[in-house]
């Protein structure tokens, strides 16, 4: 499946390919409130600040994702949701792809994913936060609380494109995400545009599923 110009969903779509399923060459794809999933089998190739699926909740009423299905073990490469939102007036794109990789799990999972430019809720929940930025990306996991994974690292990529993600000093940004009630800040590293975890994360350090992923610098420090 590829992108040329633009491609709206009106259904959920599964891609069963054995291999490179989906091509981000230019162009866009809007799931709207549906849902894009990968197969186990199903890769990706492309996705750039031209080409990516607006997996978009900034607008009212998407609720739309890319999701991948992860097998039982661990992931050979990376995988990286190409995931954007195409908003604003002027209908600017912004890229801000995640990348993760699965060095475990013990049960096949649909992990999905969409991502809204604003500031996170409760982003000022452990005191005033200087070094954020106005975006994040939120985890569904379709076996929540069953069986045990591991993934490291995750990665996430803002933009400055347009209405700039940045909000005070970028080489302070660490991956946090909030889940029951806190903030969890993991050990990162910051490059360029991408910050990274440096260690390993399971589903209870690091909960992907209905968590809200960003990068800010938490004013009380809970490591993961």
């Amino acid at each position: 499946m590829g992108a040329t110009d633009s491609v709206k969903m009106n259904s959920n779509i599964t891609l069963n390919a054995n291999g490179n399923g989906l091509f981000l060459t230019s162009g866009m794809i809007y799931p709207g409130s549906n849902i894009l999933t990968l197969a186990a089998t199903t890769t990706i190739s492309g996705g750039s600040s031209s080409s990516f699926v607006a997996a978009d909740s900034t607008m009212s009423g998407n609720t739309g994702q890319l999701s991948k299905t992860f097998p039982i073990g661990a992931s050979a490469v990376a995988f990286t949701y190409s995931v954007g939102e195409y908003v604003g007036p002027t209908l600017t794109q912004y890229y801000a792809p995640v990348a993760i990789t699965f060095t475990g799990n013990s049960t096949q999972r649909t992990i999905g994913l969409n991502v809204k430019k604003q500031t996170v809720p409760n982003e000022n929940n452990n005191g005033p936060v200087a070094d954020y930025v106005n975006r994040y990306w939120t985890f569904t996991d379709n076996q929540s609380g069953v069986g045990t994974y591991t993934y490291n690292p995750v990665a996430l990529t803002y933009t400055t494109n347009g209405t700039t993600d940045v909000i005070g000093n970028t080489g302070n940004y660490r991956v946090n995400f909030w889940k029951g009630g806190t903030w969890t800040q993991l050990s990162s590293s910051v490059s360029t545009q991408t910050v990274t975890t440096t260690t390993a994360y399971t589903q209870t350090t690091g909960t992907l599923g209905g968590s809200n992923f960003t990068l800010r610098n938490n004013p009380t420090f809970i490591p993961g």
